[in-house]
């Protein structure tokens, strides 16, 4: 018994000698962000595409297209942004001092456009049938745009927004077109789709000029029809 006792005491040691000692199991590392068993391939140099079939600048040439007021005026504004401020002194005695008022605008020699960006102070004077009122000063400003100019009759009750395009030939004057809108409505943008029949003011098309006729002071005509029209009297 002593002696089978010994052999598995030596058995077990020779086992011992043979097994080596497991080490402890190394720490999970952090995946690297885009790493992977295999190297990623090199990416493909670009394609090289020749200067002819090289797209046109987004900005440039579509700027071009979308800043010609006449591809965007319906015929009836076209005529608006035509008329002369001679046209316009035909439609109205100066018989009311609001009359003379207007007349002596329209009468003003026009003057190279310059600067008109900034804040302004705006009265509308308006004809209706015969009729001449003359409104309080509001305020409104003038912003660049990628067109030109983008003009905002900002308070009073009746107030219009829109782009001011350069004309082609008329370089004293600025063609508008826009919407009117009443109170703290949202702007609007002229939509030739809008019916012609809306309500004016309200959410109606609006066309028309900016011409500069003082240092310090800007006219706008809206929306020159038989009977009426709209001017603006900006002043600064």
């Amino acid at each position: 018994m002593h002696r089978r006792a010994i052999a598995m005491i030596f058995a077990a040691t020779l086992l011992a000698g043979c097994i080596a000692p497991s080490d402890p199991p190394p720490a999970e590392a952090e995946p690297v962000a885009g790493a992977s068993d295999t190297p990623e391939a090199p990416a493909p140099a670009p394609a090289t595409m020749p200067a002819g079939d090289a797209p046109a600048p987004s900005g440039e040439a579509a700027t071009t297209a979308s800043c010609d007021w006449v591809q965007h005026a319906l015929p009836g504004h076209r005529a608006q942004v035509e008329t002369t401020p001679q046209a316009l002194l035909q439609r109205f005695d100066a018989g009311s001092a609001d009359a003379e008022r207007l007349a002596a605008l329209l009468e003003r020699p026009l003057q190279p456009i310059g600067d008109i960006t900034g804040a302004w102070q705006v009265r509308s004077l308006q004809l209706h049938m015969g009729q001449v009122y003359v409104y309080p000063y509001f305020e409104a400003r003038i912003e660049t745009d990628a067109c030109g100019h983008r003009f905002a009759k900002t308070t009073g009750s009746q107030r219009r927004s829109g782009v001011l395009y350069p004309i082609e030939g008329a370089p004293d004057r600025l063609a508008f077109l826009g919407a009117s809108t009443v109170n703290d409505d949202p702007p609007r943008a002229y939509d030739p789709a809008r019916p012609a029949g809306t309500e004016f003011p309200g959410s109606a098309n609006s066309a028309g000029w900016l011409a500069r006729i003082g240092p310090d002071e800007l006219l706008m005509v809206f929306d020159a029809e038989p009977g009426r029209f709209e001017a603006y009297h900006l002043r600064r």
